[in-house]
């Protein structure tokens, strides 16, 4: 992965240096400047505490301040609403729904597609303060 230069994963840690996550973007368009967002809290003590929002926030930062891209984006499915609130928390605009994308636990499921532009991010002045993404 380190060698795709369409990729660029980071692991998330608390001020303590603990891993709890991972975040990304993925699928990085360079011609059109544009990458998916991926974040995943995976130690459940974590979840919950806002540090899915400094994660995101920090990636954000990162894909508009550092590495120039014009936008960002994210699929959910509908049924994770603690992702909803978090992109929405952050600033993403719904742009559509793909009807019934994923097809789990008996039941099809729509995805949600996000996004968020530098100019709509500049504006928002939303910051970091607790995780550190490396």
């Amino acid at each position: 992965m380190a060698k795709d230069k369409n990729t660029m994963m980071f692991a998330v840690e608390t001020k303590k240096g603990k891993l709890i996550g991972c975040t990304g973007l993925t699928y990085i368009d360079w011609k059109n400047s544009r990458a998916e967002v991926s974040i995943y809290i995976g130690d459940k003590k974590y979840k919950g505490k806002g540090y899915g929002t400094d994660t995101l926030k920090v990636l954000i930062d990162y894909g508009f301040r550092e590495l120039n891209l014009h936008m960002l984006f994210g699929e959910i499915f509908e049924y994770n609403r603690a992702n909803i609130r978090l992109f929405e928390k952050c600033g993403f605009k719904k742009d559509g729904v793909l009807r019934h994308r994923l097809y789990r636990d008996g039941k099809y499921w729509d995805s949600i597609i996000y996004s968020i532009l530098d100019k709509e991010w500049a504006k928002a002045k939303l910051g970091q303060k607790e995780v550190k993404v490396t």
